[in-house]
């Protein structure tokens, strides 16, 4: 967990801060809600209180595209 509040803490000073000052609101609209969703499954993962399995993703994404 302290891995990816760092990892995430490097992305908002080398990507958000910088969308923030030139007030690009197009991908800030983009950006944001996109790093608190993967910000908030990698707690959830973390916490194991969602134990992703890949296969059934794979399996599903595979099925829809042959569809």
């Amino acid at each position: 967990m302290l891995v990816f509040i760092a990892l995430y803490t490097i992305l908002l000073f080398a990507d958000l801060i910088p969308l923030i000052k030139s007030k690009d609101k197009k991908a800030l609209y983009f950006s944001i809600p996109v790093y608190l969703i993967t910000l908030t499954g990698n707690f959830l993962v973390s916490f194991n209180l969602i134990n992703p399995n890949l296969n059934q993703i794979i399996t599903r994404i595979v099925s829809s595209l042959s569809k």
